[in-house]
């Protein structure tokens, strides 16, 4: 039977709140908290639109650890008085340049909740790496799932004391601000990349996130499935009981990558939600599940195709820089308009 979910569960999953209690546990990040409004007003422009932003960085001050900020998190740089409709000030984009510095010179970044990996289309490298603040800009303009973060997180979720969820629930709790996070990047090999559902605190289900079958892991899984429990345990500080997270295993480690609600508009991958919420802990057997041998082969992200734009727009995008690439497009719209007239 499906648990309710409240705001206050959706609360529970952002960045922020968890980040502070299992540090140890996942990659270094930054957090901007609040993001600057102009951030906020580029993400919800239509149109995609980029700066020629200098290369060289000024002195900005570190005031991360003041005012009773956990560390990691950056308050919301000061605006600018003239500020672009379009396009952060320049000291919002280079903090988030300084930030990139700090982290070794590349990032993945993400708001509250959602990472933009609906958007590999529109990076170079078809991965989240971004060692720009433009790259950072534009992967997250160019996500629905960033638009969900910023719209609409809430919906579905019962009301305190009220067990009637609502499909449009989106006034935002007193005191919440949305986050701008930008996590340290490191080449991850996604064969050992897990998706780990937890109920009543104890690991109940693992698959595999990736959908490609790798012929070691069945085997691998012996030695996986303890670490994973283990990462449970280590986990038991989180205030809810029922919960999702996403863990990268590498050598005798699990990397804890995100947290989710445990909750059906979260991607069940190699589960249906119908059979996670009837499932009961089995002390030391969680249900695991592996893409089986045989099974088509991914075919590179496939599972966003319906994210993507036009195949015109990804051909115009070839071979150029992001800079090249958001200047044609915008004579494109251009000569478009003209047309139209």
């Amino acid at each position: 039977m499906a648990t309710p979910v409240t705001k206050q569960h959706i609360l529970n999953c952002q960045f922020s709140n968890w980040y502070s209690l299992f540090r140890a546990l996942t990659p270094r990040a930054r957090v901007i908290k609040p993001i600057p409004t102009s951030i906020l007003k580029y993400l919800n422009e239509d149109g995609i639109y980029l700066k020629d932003v200098p290369n060289t960085i000024e002195d900005i001050t570190d005031r991360e650890n003041e005012d009773g900020r956990e560390d990691g998190e950056v308050e919301g740089e000061e605006e600018d008085t003239q500020v672009s409709s379009y396009y952060p000030e320049k000291s919002t984009i280079q903090l988030i340049e300084r930030i990139i510095s700090d982290l070794d010179g590349a990032v993945v970044p993400k708001l509250n909740w959602s990472s933009p990996k609906d958007a590999l289309w529109i990076m170079p490298t078809g991965t989240m790496k971004c060692t720009s603040a433009e790259d950072v800009l534009l992967i997250l303009k160019s996500s629905d799932f960033v638009t969900h973060d910023l719209d609409y997180a809430f919906d579905d979720c019962i009301n305190e004391g009220n067990q009637e969820a609502s499909a449009t629930n989106q006034s935002f709790p007193p005191g919440f601000s949305h986050e701008l996070i930008l996590k340290e990047w490191f080449p991850i090999h996604p064969s050992t990349e897990f998706r780990c559902f937890v109920k009543g605190k104890k690991l109940v289900a693992v698959c595999q996130r990736d959908d490609n079958y790798y012929d070691f892991l069945e085997h691998e899984m012996k030695k996986i499935l303890p670490i994973l429990q283990d990462l449970t345990f280590k986990l038991s500080e989180f205030p809810d009981a029922n919960f999702v997270f996403d863990a990268y295993v590498q050598k005798n480690r699990a990397w804890l990558i995100d947290i989710n609600p445990f909750f059906a508009r979260t991607d069940g991958l190699l589960f249906s939600w119908e059979e996670i919420f009837t499932m009961d802990h089995k002390e030391n057997s969680p249900e695991v599940r592996l893409i089986p041998k045989g099974a088509m082969p991914s075919s590179g992200g496939a599972n966003f195709y319906t994210n993507r734009v036009p195949f015109d727009l990804v051909a115009a995008s070839q071979g150029e820089n992001l800079l090249e690439f958001a200047e044609k497009m915008q004579s494109l719209t251009s000569e478009s308009t003209k047309d139209e007239a």
